[in-house]
């Protein structure tokens, strides 16, 4: 029995190794945001957790509120 698809065939046949390639891509194309976003948290937690408190503990020597915008945060 011939249907005629060889194209459509072959086409199926080779998609498996096109989206392996864009695969790869995809994620070499992610790596960078994953490590600016990676870096921006711990970036972020050195701040709040390690900075901040002891910029209030120096302010409070001093017998003087922290600013405001560092209240807010």
């Amino acid at each position: 029995m011939q249907s005629g698809q060889l194209g459509v065939a072959l086409q199926q046949i080779r998609l498996p190794g096109n989206h392996d390639k864009i695969l790869k891509k995809v994620r070499a194309a992610l790596i960078y945001p994953a490590l600016l976003m990676a870096s921006f948290a711990v970036t972020f937690h050195v701040m709040i957790f390690g900075i901040l408190p002891r910029f209030q503990t120096l302010f409070s020597q001093y017998g003087k509120a922290l600013p405001a915008p560092t209240q807010f945060v």
